[in-house]
């Protein structure tokens, strides 16, 4: 990661602490669902998030329990996803993570994705996961740490979702048109979901959460207060500078 950036927001007492993002991608290439499987789960997708405009994305809230007849065998999913997650080193608790995702997880469907971070909801307290249901000549684009990730089924692929991210044609070198995402092979189709990290937990992926005054995060680009370029992913903080930031909801520090 080339440059100085940080995850600042307040703890449930008010004050202010930080992190530095999580500069890894985790990618696992799955099988257990089979072409078959992935094809008729992105088919429902489509049908529960549309998406007909370039560079959008949409969402369905979905439960494991809707998926039956899909799984080759109930309860497949959560077990393998937690499986293929605890292989990353992120997440060892595969028993907590395998009962969240029973509870729910995400369709997400897109026509590419212009570059964005997601700063909502508690999201700095968690890590991303989705897992590639329909894709073809495209990729995963995150330019502050120089990746460039060709997109196929079956891939499982964890990350800080505040690190900014976006879908591409590899034509396009790095910068996301939506006029290539219009007609056949637009859309692309992902389960997704929400890996939350407590204090141990960041601190063991080399990102603790600190007082936000930390010397080391002098001078430090605030992610949850930047302005992003839908087009090329480029970062710049606003002006005047926002005031308030959202809460995270269950940590604090000593």
């Amino acid at each position: 990661m080339t440059k100085n950036l940080i995850v600042a927001t307040e703890d449930e007492t008010g004050a202010t602490v930080a992190r530095r993002p999580y500069g890894q991608v985790h990618v696992i290439n799955t099988e257990f669902l089979g072409k078959d499987a992935m094809r008729r789960m992105a088919n429902e997708a489509h049908d529960l998030a549309p998406v007909n405009q370039p560079g959008a994305i949409d969402v369905a809230k979905v439960r494991f329990q809707d998926l039956q007849g899909m799984e080759p065998e109930p309860g497949l999913i959560p077990k393998m996803v937690a499986k293929a997650m605890a292989s990353t080193g992120v997440y060892k608790d595969t028993g907590r993570f395998e009962l969240a995702m029973w509870e729910r997880f995400d369709y997400l469907t897109c026509r590419g994705a212009t570059f964005h971070n997601d700063k909502f909801d508690g999201w700095s307290e968690c890590l991303f996961w989705v897992l590639v249901l329909d894709a073809v000549d495209c990729e995963m684009v995150m330019p502050d740490i120089g990746l460039r990730l060709a997109l196929e089924p079956g891939q499982l692929i964890v990350f800080d979702p505040q690190l900014v991210h976006g879908i591409c044609r590899p034509r396009d070198k790095g910068r996301m048109l939506k006029s290539h995402f219009a007609g056949e092979h637009g859309h692309q189709c992902f389960l997704s979901g929400e890996l939350k990290l407590d204090l141990q937990d960041w601190a063991a992926l080399g990102c603790p959460w600190l007082p936000a005054d930390t010397a080391e995060f002098a001078g430090a680009v605030d992610l949850q207060q930047v302005q992003v370029n839908p087009r090329t992913g480029a970062v710049k903080m606003p002006s005047p500078r926002r005031l308030t930031r959202p809460a995270l909801s269950t940590l604090a520090l000593p």
